[in-house]
């Protein structure tokens, strides 16, 4: 994963504790964000990115909502 914090002019890798493949990225500021991966993996960072991103379950869930803010 890659990261940028000059409007894409130059980028830095994250790390990334796994192996998946990640589907989607969102961050709700500067430093929280989470992704998405294979098998229902969930990954979140609260710096940022400056210290990669953290698994935060493996479990796929039954069923699930999403709704606009």
């Amino acid at each position: 994963m890659l990261k940028s914090t000059d409007a894409g002019l130059t980028w830095s890798e994250i790390m990334v504790e796994s192996n998946d493949t990640l589907f989607s990225v969102f961050f709700v500021n500067a430093e929280t964000g989470y992704s998405s991966g294979t098998k229902g993996r969930l990954f979140k960072t609260t710096s940022g990115g400056v210290l990669g991103l953290n698994q935060t379950s493996t479990e796929i869930p039954n069923a699930y909502s999403l709704e606009q803010n």
